[in-house]
């Protein structure tokens, strides 16, 4: 995962300079997938995102008699469905990676 992308997403750290928000990400990433497990979640949620892009793009394409412009575009929106989805639940993930990280600095 790409931590850059979440700079300045989370307002816990938002006061933190670039580099400095990227390093706590990295910790909080690895809190949220390997300490407390939740990388088998978010497969869980890829997987199933990626059958509801599917399935977009199949249902828009029968409606539309299966005309090429028709199943591109189901197909991209389908894609840019999961796309979203996907950047949401890691955000929420990194969130709760980020909570325990945070709280547990603070105690040292």
């Amino acid at each position: 995962m790409n931590s850059k992308v979440y700079v300045g997403t989370f307002p816990e750290i938002a006061g933190l300079d670039n580099l400095e928000q990227e390093t706590q990400l990295e910790r909080a990433r690895y809190e949220a997938f390997t300490v407390q497990g939740l990388s088998g979640k978010f497969a869980l949620h890829m997987v199933i995102s990626f059958m509801i892009g599917f399935v977009i793009a199949m249902t828009l394409s029968y409606f539309a008699d299966f005309s090429i412009m028709a199943s591109a575009l189901s197909v991209g929106v389908g894609v840019l469905l999961s796309s979203f989805y996907m950047w949401k639940l890691n955000a929420r993930l990194l969130r709760q990676g980020l909570t325990v990280f945070l709280t547990e600095e603070k105690k040292c």
